[in-house]
């Protein structure tokens, strides 16, 4: 539920918003409708977080926008319909929303389906119609928080696992980093391979078609990564392009071992 009360915000002497309060219920679609200069976007940016009102609140789910802690799981919101690099497919602007805010990227193909995008994903948004970039751009990743992200304690099962797992994982990432220099035995070099391997990794493959990505987007070790340290309810969660914590912790491990190896191997070889 989005609760506003007494809303007030002026900008020098103007005042945009005077004393506005509504509330927007659970299940119910909302018009918010109003002239040009009536302080329609002005409201939306306070809910949001993006403007400061001078007096007054408003919450989401009973929270300001910065106290949530995963804010794009409660709240989806596109205040400008062209608000997307025009360069960037549909599909690539909800899967980094999907990778930065550890939901699967299987969610992506399944809400493009939703809006009847899913046979121009992967074209450039800057050639969609309005009508087009509206969905595109409006994060519907959101939905999946009611019934696949509900809040665990710290003292859950799960939580307790993804808390380690995450120390592993960043202790594997490092090893895989110093590896990969061992080999290369080129610092500058290491680091933009390692850099390579997990940010730009996934955007290649991403560009693939969808049929040849979800079969290699599973191995990533960046998916890998947010495979371990997921925190879900359930183990279906995990279905589409992630393995389970365990099973991608042995992935990863085994991707260091073998960089490890060769590592080893090639020092031997360059010794002799």
């Amino acid at each position: 539920m989005i609760a506003a009360g007494r809303l007030t915000k002026s900008y020098g002497t103007t005042r945009a918003v005077d004393g506005l309060s509504f509330t927007v219920r659970p299940g119910v679609v909302t018009g918010f409708l109003g002239p040009n200069g009536s302080g329609k976007s002005t409201t939306m940016r306070m809910v949001m977080g993006l403007d400061h009102p001078d007096s007054g609140t408003v919450t989401i789910g009973g929270k300001r926008f910065h106290d949530l802690p995963w804010p794009l799981r409660e709240v989806g919101a596109l205040l400008e319909a062209k608000a997307i690099h025009p360069g960037r497919s549909a599909y690539n602007h909800l899967l980094a929303m999907a990778l930065t805010n550890s939901i699967p990227t299987s969610r992506v193909d399944e809400v493009l389906g939703l809006v009847g995008l899913d046979g121009v994903s992967r074209r450039k948004a800057g050639k969609f119609s309005l009508a087009k970039s509206l969905p595109a751009g409006s994060s519907i990743l959101t939905q999946v928080h009611s019934s696949t992200f509900p809040y665990v304690s710290l003292a859950d099962g799960r939580a307790l696992r993804a808390v380690p797992l995450s120390g592993a994982y960043l202790l594997l990432v490092a090893l895989l980093a110093c590896a990969i220099g061992f080999i290369i035995r080129h610092t500058a070099g290491a680091v933009a391979t390692f850099v390579g391997i997990l940010p730009v990794l996934p955007l290649i493959v991403s560009v693939l078609p969808s049929s040849v990505a979800q079969s290699f987007e599973g191995y990533l070790p960046s998916n890998l990564g947010l495979a371990m340290t997921l925190v879900t309810t359930r183990k279906t969660d995990f279905a589409g392009v992630l393995f389970s914590p365990w099973t991608a912790t042995v992935l990863l491990i085994t991707y260091v071992v073998a960089t490890v190896i060769l590592a080893g191997w090639l020092l031997v070889r360059r010794d002799a």
